[in-house]
Parts: structure tokens; C-alpha cells; sequence
């Protein structure tokens, strides 16, 4: 046999030789791709489905808020990005080095009853030594800070500026 008996020709959906079958059976066509369908579909309610879920879970926890926060002021305070903790004079860097050097993690430590920190949802903490009544609790922004000045004063270090 030669190669010119040979000769290639797409089958249809029903193995004949018709081609243009898709025109003629577009739910044949829709049933390749069931399955990329299938799985765009339920992406798509999953996704809808968590947001709900999501949406009512963060309203539960906002409405089981027991505790509110009093800061005490209705002032407002302009925001500024320079500050007395920052400069960009050589000359004022040891009063802004000693502003730094001034502030204490210490403060942040707090001791509160633990009944009272029970009926606030407040999670248990060890005991203070001397008052067994009262737990000790560290404010979080405190140790944060504290963090933030080893890494002011390693970046100076590094760069061998001053602080």
C-alpha cells in the first residue's frame, strides 16, 4: 500500500465522518468539559458559602464582646510622620536616643483580679507572687515596643550610625 491510499479524516460523535458536528450537538459538546464545569461550579458555592459563613461568624463575635474600651478622650490627634522620638538632625540623635532609652516594657505589665478577668473572657495567667488573687498579664504593645527598640538599636549598630 502507498502513503496516497492513506488519508486522515476526523470522525464525529457518532463515528462517522461528518465534520461539523459540533454545530449540530452542543450538549455533546457541553458533556466534554462536565467535569471542568462541575468543578467551576462548586468552587464558585464554596467560596460564596465560606464568605457567609465567615460574615456571621465575625458578627457573633462582635455581638458576644462583653468588654469596651474607654480611652478616656473624644480628641482627635493629627497624625505626623516626624516625631520627638525621631530626627533628622545629627545634633538632636542622644535626646532622641535617650527618649528611646526612657521608655519601659514594665509598664505594660499589669496585674488584675482573676475574677474579673474571668467575667471578661480574659484567658487565665499565672499568679502575681505576693497577691495569689490577682494574675499577671503583659499588654501586648508593650513587649512590641520593646522589640521595636533591639531592633532600632541593632540596625544602628549595623549601619554604625549612633544610638
Amino acid at each position: 500500500m502507498s502513503q496516497s491510499e492513506f488519508s486522515y479524516s476526523p470522525l464525529g460523535w457518532d463515528g462517522s465522518s461528518k465534520r461539523n458536528c459540533l454545530s449540530t450537538t452542543p450538549l455533546r459538546y457541553l458533556g466534554l468539559y462536565w467535569k471542568n464545569i462541575t468543578i467551576f461550579t462548586l468552587s464558585i458555592s464554596t467560596t460564596v458559602l465560606f464568605t457567609i459563613l465567615l460574615d456571621q461568624h465575625t458578627k457573633q463575635i462582635t455581638q458576644n464582646a462583653s468588654y469596651t474600651v474607654d480611652t478616656g478622650s473624644d480628641e482627635w490627634t493629627q497624625y505626623t510622620w516626624w516625631s520627638k522620638f525621631s530626627s533628622m538632625v545629627p545634633e538632636q540623635e542622644p535626646v532622641v536616643d535617650e527618649l528611646w532609652d526612657d521608655i519601659l516594657p514594665a509598664h505594660g505589665i499589669v496585674a488584675v483580679d482573676h475574677q474579673w478577668a474571668a467575667e471578661r473572657k480574659i484567658p487565665a495567667s499565672m499568679s502575681l507572687p505576693s497577691d495569689a488573687s490577682k494574675g499577671v498579664y503583659i499588654i501586648d504593645a508593650y513587649h512590641q515596643i520593646h522589640c521595636l527598640k533591639i531592633i532600632r538599636k541593632t540596625f544602628y549598630q549595623i549601619t554604625g550610625m549612633n544610638a
